[in-house]
C-alpha cells in the first residue's frame, strides 16, 4: 500500500547542541501522515559521543560531533548532525521564525516548515507547540509538517512551551483547490503557556 510508504522522514531541527552525559528525546515524523512509522532504525556515526536508544539520544564525557541517521524499512532514511558541547558553550533560546512567513499549497500536498532558532547552538531541553488556525484548511504535526487538506487560508504558531512569556514565529498559509475565491478568516488562536493563556490575534497577542 503506497500510502502507508514512508516518503519523508523530517525532524524539528537539522542540528542539534547537547551538553556531556546528557540525553535528549528527538521529536521526529514520517510523511505522509498516512505513512507507518513502525520498523524505523536509528544509528549513530560515532557512539563514544553519542550513542541512540531510539529516538532517545545519550551524550557522553567525550565531546565532538557524530551525525545521526534514521532508516526505514523500506529504505527511505534522514539525517541530523548532534554537537556535543561544554558549558561554556551553553546558550539560551532568545527567538524563533520560521524559515518562510507566507506558503501556498494545493490540497493534498504536504511541506516542512523550518524553524529557525536564535541564536543557533541553543540548548533543546523543551518541546514546541506547533498549532493551525483552521484544521479544515491545514494541519500541522509535531516537527513543523503542514499537509493542505482544504481551500482557504489559515496561520501556523509555532510556540515554545512552558514560557511565562512565549517565544513564538507564525507562518501564513494559503491552500488552493479551485478557482473560487474564498473569504479571508480572521486569525484567532487560543494558547496555554506556563500559567498564562494567549489569545493571538492578527493584531498581536494578548493575555487573557
Amino acid at each position: 500500500d503506497t500510502k502507508r510508504e514512508v516518503q519523508e522522514i523530517g525532524f524539528l531541527k537539522n542540528e542539534y547542541y547537547m551538553l556531556q552525559e546528557d540525553s535528549i528525546n528527538i521529536p521526529y515524523a514520517v510523511m505522509p501522515t498516512t505513512a507507518k512509522s513502525t520498523g524505523l532504525v536509528w544509528s549513530s556515526s560515532d557512539s563514544e559521543i553519542v550513542n541512540t536508544e531510539g529516538n532517545m539520544l545519550n551524550s557522553t564525557r567525550k565531546l565532538g560531533d557524530a551525525v545521526i541517521t534514521v532508516t526505514a524499512p523500506n529504505g527511505v532514511n534522514a539525517s541530523f548532525t548532534v554537537h556535543v558541547v561544554s558549558w561554556e558553550d551553553f546558550s539560551s533560546l532568545q527567538s524563533i521564525r520560521f524559515e518562510e512567513k507566507k506558503v501556498s499549497l494545493k490540497i493534498g500536498e504536504y511541506k516542512k516548515l523550518n524553524l529557525c532558532l536564535e541564536p543557533e547552538n541553543v540548548l533543546m531541553y523543551s518541546s514546541f507547540l506547533f498549532a493551525s488556525s483552521d484544521d479544515s484548511v491545514v494541519q500541522v504535526n509535531d516537527v513543523g509538517y503542514i499537509t493542505a487538506v482544504g481551500e482557504g487560508k489559515a496561520t501556523i504558531v509555532a510556540l515554545r512551551q512552558y514560557d511565562e512569556v512565549p517565544i513564538m514565529a507564525v507562518c501564513d498559509i494559503e491552500v488552493q483547490g479551485d478557482t473560487t475565491p474564498e473569504p479571508e478568516k480572521p486569525m484567532e488562536m487560543t494558547f496555554t503557556a506556563g500559567n498564562l493563556q494567549y489569545r493571538i490575534t492578527a493584531t498581536g497577542k494578548t493575555n487573557t
